[in-house]
């Protein structure tokens, strides 16, 4: 009829099959993008938590006057200090995957979400290797690694 102003059922339902498309679209790539964003948020935080534990390791160790021991499992160094440094060695505490800081004989958290850490001390070139690796929830094996020549000679 000429002059009827109404939509017919099937141009509703073409037009509602179409916005729900366009709508299931948009949601796949709004949920895409949280969970990239959610990846690598983690992994930028693993790295940065791995890179300031190996920085921190890397200056104490640097200075210290000398290793006193490193043991495996878990692993753990201890350092003797130089003078006015009060951090006495580092160790992998494997329940809470943390790297934790020996200060005046209590151990405090310095990195978190450490799947794994190395260290070995050459004593012939006075060399420590230090190798960590971390994840946290789907970021993917983060690893990082570093050597430290102490400075000062016992």
């Amino acid at each position: 009829m000429p002059g009827n102003q109404g939509f017919t059922l099937l141009e509703t339902i073409v037009s509602i099959t179409i916005f729900c498309f366009v709508f299931s679209a948009i949601l796949f790539l709004q949920s895409s993008g949280f969970t990239f964003y959610v990846k690598v948020s983690n992994k930028v935080e693993v790295e940065e938590n791995l890179r300031i534990a190996l920085a921190r390791m890397s200056r104490n160790i640097r200075d210290a006057s000398s290793v006193s021991s490193v043991a495996d499992n878990p692993p753990k160094i201890e350092i003797i200090p130089a003078a006015g440094n009060d951090v006495f060695g580092y160790r992998y505490d494997t329940s809470g995957k943390e790297i934790e800081e020996s200060i005046a004989g209590t151990y405090l958290p310095i990195a978190s979400h450490i799947t794994f850490l190395q260290i070995k001390y050459a004593q012939n070139d006075r060399t420590v290797s230090i190798t960590a690796r971390g994840e946290k929830g789907n970021s993917g094996v983060v690893e990082m690694s570093t050597k430290v020549l102490l400075r000062a000679i016992s």
